[in-house]
């Protein structure tokens, strides 16, 4: 049997190889399972990543590695452009 330590990591990996599409699928079936089938129409996945993109802001974005190293990327591969400056 794994120790609680060696279940949090293998947790961690898990989690590192999951998809987002994959995520958001497994909290659409939770949360249908949890509202019951009545409201399953508004836990369906395509709903759930629709809701959670208009909810990402730019300005969240902007504080990521990933920005970061777009950014690092362009400025080392003029003139391409990933990233929209916004004004």
């Amino acid at each position: 049997m794994l120790s609680l330590g060696k279940d949090k990591l293998l947790s961690r990996q898990t989690v590192r190889l999951i998809s987002g599409h994959d995520l958001i699928e497994i909290l659409s079936i939770g949360l249908c399972q949890f509202l019951g089938s009545n409201n399953s129409k508004d836990v369906e996945a395509e709903q759930i990543e629709k809701i959670l993109r208009l909810a990402y802001e730019s300005s969240y974005f902007r504080k990521t590695q990933l920005y970061s190293l777009i950014q690092q990327w362009e400025s080392l591969n003029t003139p391409f452009v990933i990233l929209h400056q916004e004004e």
